[in-house]
């Protein structure tokens, strides 16, 4: 493979990854908007960060 095709590759993967960072951001969101916090406004944090391990996982391990 020469070497544009690879960046070209890249570029690719690098989309499809800020894609599925966006779907689960928006997730997210929607799940903090959602009834629960508004009669509870009290959050629970193993959910928020259990919520949030996917997208860490997505990013940060992507480069290693």
């Amino acid at each position: 493979m020469n070497y544009i095709h690879q960046l070209q590759q890249q570029v690719k993967e690098l989309e499809q990854m800020r894609s599925e960072a966006d779907q689960l951001v928006t997730e997210f969101r929607v799940y903090l908007e959602s009834n629960k916090f508004w009669e509870d406004t009290t959050i629970e944090v193993a959910d928020v960060q259990r919520r949030l391990m996917p997208l860490r996982h997505l990013l940060l391990d992507s480069y290693n």
